[in-house]
């Protein structure tokens, strides 16, 4: 009797087993990463969980938490020139899980990723997209996970409560506590003065003064990079030793392996154009003036580009850091340096003698009758305008709004690649001995003036009709 008793109750295990396995609900998704070179790549490993914005964890306060799910079955892809891998991902979760509306991402690889993007499909026939566009850096830098909130907008006030106490701590997060020097990988907005583009250290003649922070020299901020100060002025910080575009900004501020790539490959081709004092002649023996015309045609032959290509790498090896110089190598077999034959001469030799383009060279060329004084400066004023003072702007908004508020999803387009162009102009554009300084005759006085243009600059004059008028497009009425 007490044998079929036991029999029984083991009959009746393999069923509760059952029953339980039936109860789970799969989630199915997938991921989107874009490939770049020596980073994101076609393997990977990453886990991912999801949070519930409609099932509140009573333990945590939060949204109910998934287990994790890992990317798997990587399959690549090409749209419009960009390399892009597509992970599926399936998720086991309670029937009573509710609607994912937040997810975690955990990066286990050596090298950081680009992620795209994710789409989610729930039991009930619902797509919900997120729209990442971030590096994402591995954990044993970062020590975190990293939060992405899906597409849908709230109003602080209209939140879900199982991501109410997620907004929140991810924009106290966002805030930082202002010390320290901050790391690649760290994901925080401060502010900070312009006091980074001289460098005392080199010389008197690299000082320059910081801008902002003071009535003498008003200017808009810049994200805080806290790098130690330099030994001769311990207000202005230091610079790097070589060119490097891993200078810090957030990772959502960074140039996404496309835009990476085609930004290195217009600077290596720029770098030919642009005279840099250090650069002596490719070849010694040449002499400073052309004795004919096939001299002026050698400029432009594959010989002549090959020894410049030679002459570059040279150079920029001991100019920027070795994960940059491979950059560099890889994008100068994808786009070689271009020496093309001037239009003029590109099918007729001697197209220059002809009355008709002597002409058209006299009348389109330097002409001192039309030469007329600025009123301001352009480039200049250009930058001022377009680039500085959105940065405190970014700073704010990153600071003070959620990814899932509406303002900030309509402000965020604007804001693209901003702050790493602006890093990157302070490395080698607009600080002491760089390009603007070269190429302006206000030479170092160049970023002074900037800072007399934007004492009068007005918030209030940046909309329309305002901005017209004040530019003399428009009349008041």
């Amino acid at each position: 009797m007490a044998h079929q008793t036991l029999q029984q109750c083991f009959n009746v295990v393999p069923g509760k087993i059952t029953c339980l396995q039936t109860r789970k609900e799969i989630i199915t998704g997938e991921v989107f990463i874009v490939q770049s070179h020596g980073q994101s790549s076609c393997w990977i490993s990453a886990s991912v969980q999801l949070y519930s914005s409609t099932r509140l964890d009573p333990n945590t306060g939060k949204g109910k938490l998934s287990e994790k799910a890992y990317l798997k079955h990587g399959k690549c892809s090409e749209h419009n020139g960009t390399k892009i891998t597509k992970y599926k991902v399936k998720f086991r979760v309670e029937p009573d899980f509710g609607i994912p509306g937040a997810f975690l991402i955990k990066n286990e690889h050596k090298h950081k990723f680009f992620l795209q993007s994710a789409t989610l499909e729930v039991p009930a026939n619902q797509s919900i997209q997120f729209n990442c566009k971030s590096w994402i850096y591995p954990f044993t830098k970062t020590k975190t996970n990293r939060l992405f909130f899906s597409n849908t907008v709230y109003l602080p006030n209209e939140t879900p409560e199982a991501l109410d106490e997620l907004r929140k701590e991810e924009l106290e997060s966002l805030r930082g506590h202002g010390t320290g020097e901050r790391k690649e990988w760290d994901r925080v907005y401060e502010y900070d003065y312009y006091n980074d583009l001289g460098n005392p250290d080199k010389g008197q003649e690299h000082v320059r003064p910081i801008l902002g922070g003071s009535d003498s020299y008003p200017y808009p901020r810049r994200g805080r990079t806290g790098r130690p100060r330099c030994n001769q002025d311990p207000l202005t910080e230091s610079r790097p030793t070589k060119f490097n575009l891993d200078i810090y900004v957030p990772p959502d501020e960074r140039f996404s392996p496309k835009k990476l790539s085609e930004f290195i490959e217009n600077s290596v081709q720029a770098i030919v154009h642009f005279p840099l004092p250090e650069a002596q002649s490719i070849d010694e023996q040449e002499s400073n003036s052309f004795e004919s015309l096939e001299e002026i045609k050698d400029i432009f032959s594959r010989h002549k580009r090959q020894g410049v290509e030679g002459w570059i790498a040279e150079k920029l090896k001991s100019l920027v850091s070795d994960d940059l110089f491979k950059e560099i190598k890889e994008a100068s077999k994808k786009d070689p340096i271009k020496f093309p034959l001037p239009k003029i001469i590109e099918e007729n030799e001697l197209a220059w003698k002809d009355d008709e383009e002597f002409a058209r060279q006299m009348l389109s060329g330097v002409n001192p009758t039309v030469i007329k004084g600025l009123e301001m400066l352009c480039h200049v004023f250009y930058r001022l305008n377009t680039h500085a003072v959105v940065e405190p702007f970014i700073i704010a908004t990153r600071r003070q709004l959620s990814v899932m508020h509406p303002v900030h999803r309509l402000l965020d387009p604007h804001f693209k690649d901003t702050m790493h162009i602006n890093a990157l102009s302070r490395s080698i554009i607009i600080n002491s001995g760089g390009i603007l300084e070269k190429i302006l005759f206000t030479q170092e006085i160049s970023m002074e003036l900037s800072s007399a243009i934007y004492r009068d600059w007005r918030f209030d004059e940046q909309g329309l009709p305002a901005d017209l008028i004040k530019r003399y497009f428009s009349l008041s009425n």
